[in-house]
């Protein structure tokens, strides 16, 4: 990616035979929070989880004359202080980091459940998913059904595991320990690679790989799309001088990023109003059981409209990502 030109509002790049021009606007930013506090209040009231988004980036495509919007948004727990993270550290086979590779490879939470041609340890049959204990809800229908006789005790356990179709593809990587001590605990969680790139600022890097996979994004080839959700592309326009023509935007991106909870169960199922939560797809993409806390995970989750085909994608590694990864070892 060859930078062209550069002022506060706008950048111009070059990326083989693709021109493109990046917009960042903080306006928009509020506009679309104050927007979603309007139209869905109980969603910004959401007591375990923070809404919001923190940038809004729009990609003009000059040669193909397309709009993607990318939206960035910190995931993480609003109840508690986020966790300060400086620096991110990423485990590789040498010929797979940024720097030597062509492309980097994400993955849908669906294909590290299935272990279908990952890496040795990478596999995880609960990726993506959000587990509650539904025993007091299993326990009071058991009784207010009639299922249980009067003065007779029941042992019961029971939990229910969510987990959402519409799956982002994750890229992982670990939030960098503070001492020696530490990083060789860190290093012994991933004994089937032998190189280590560092990402010196995560949300400089989510922003790109957004940027990124916009302009990789085949909408047709690489997502299904619900006729609802065709209805949203239809349904918004925009209107530029870069080409002089009004439309729908092409494509709708988020990117999601932020350090992974440990925890083997994500809340209590007393009542059926409990199964409803609004943050649970999100949820699940960042939250593992305690048995992989060691590996400090930090995950970027880039999400568009559809159902992903595929389990693996593969974006093209920019000249603006090389420049934002270094590697150490």
């Amino acid at each position: 990616m060859e930078r062209m030109a550069r002022d506060d509002l706008a950048e111009s790049w070059k990326i083989e035979d693709r021109a493109v021009v990046v917009r960042r606007s903080a306006r928009d930013v509020m506009r679309v929070n104050e927007l979603v506090t309007e139209v869905a209040p109980e969603m910004d009231r959401h007591p375990g989880y923070r809404s919001g988004i923190n940038e809004i980036i729009n990609v003009f495509d000059l040669v193909r004359k397309e709009l993607s919007v990318v939206h960035i948004r910190l995931a993480g727990c609003r109840s508690t202080s986020p966790v300060p993270v400086k620096s991110l550290l990423k485990f590789t086979k040498r010929e797979h980091v940024p720097c030597r590779a062509p492309y980097i490879q994400l993955v849908t939470p669906a294909g590290y459940r299935s272990d279908e041609g990952l890496d040795p340890g990478l596999a995880d049959p609960g990726d993506g998913c959000l587990t509650k204990d539904a025993t007091p809800w299993a326990a009071n229908a058991l009784v207010t059904g009639g299922n249980v006789a009067s003065g007779i005790s029941v042992s019961l356990k029971a939990q229910i595991t969510f987990a959402s179709p519409e799956e982002p593809w994750v890229y992982c990587t670990s939030i960098k320990p503070d001492s020696h001590l530490a990083m060789q605990g860190l290093k012994a969680e991933f004994p089937q690679y032998d190189t280590v790139t560092e990402i010196g600022d995560p949300h400089a890097f989510a922003r790109q790989l957004g940027i990124d996979f916009a302009l990789r994004l085949d909408k047709k080839k690489d997502v299904r799309i619900s006729p609802l959700q065709e209805l949203v592309y239809m349904q918004s326009n925009y209107t530029t001088s870069l080409w002089k023509v009004s439309g729908s935007i092409d494509k709708f991106v988020s990117v999601y990023h932020g350090p992974v909870r440990y925890e083997d169960q994500s809340g209590v199922i007393e009542t059926m109003e409990d199964v409803v939560d609004l943050y649970g797809a999100q949820r699940g993409w960042f939250t593992k059981a305690t048995q992989f806390a060691g590996e400090r995970e930090y995950r970027f989750a880039v999400n568009t409209l559809g159902i992903p085909k595929e389990s693996k994608y593969f974006v093209p590694v920019s000249d603006e990502i090389q420049k934002l990864t270094a590697e150490t070892c």
